[in-house]
């Protein structure tokens, strides 16, 4: 899933092992700017409103944030270009994923 301009969206999820989360979750995160400088909220604009699977999270700063099946979500600055996947590659952990129109992650979440 891409935003308007093409750039790739990501969440950031919980990373489990045997069953037990190995990693922080988004939703902690209640600021448009706590993922730090290589990742930026995809903001909504103030008429924007959920509708089904999409919804937008009043942020505690003021900012409001578009979700998907309730994941934050997030462009990387590492993607340059429509389509990129560099975002995959950067976060330390390794907890953040590229959305999918399923909003799945088998291996995470």
């Amino acid at each position: 899933m891409a935003d308007s301009q093409g750039l790739t969206l990501y969440f950031r999820a919980v990373a489990r092992r045997n069953g037990v989360a190995t990693a922080t979750t988004a939703p902690a995160c209640v600021t448009a700017t706590c993922m730090g400088a290589d990742w930026k909220a995809v903001l909504a604009d103030n008429g924007a409103q959920s509708m089904g699977n999409w919804t937008v999270i009043a942020n505690q700063d003021g900012t409001r944030q578009w979700a998907f099946k309730g994941k934050r979500l997030y462009t990387s600055v590492y993607d340059g270009e429509a389509d990129d996947l560099r975002g995959r590659r950067h976060g330390g952990d390794r907890a953040w994923r590229a959305m999918t129109r399923s909003g799945d992650c088998p291996d995470l979440c």
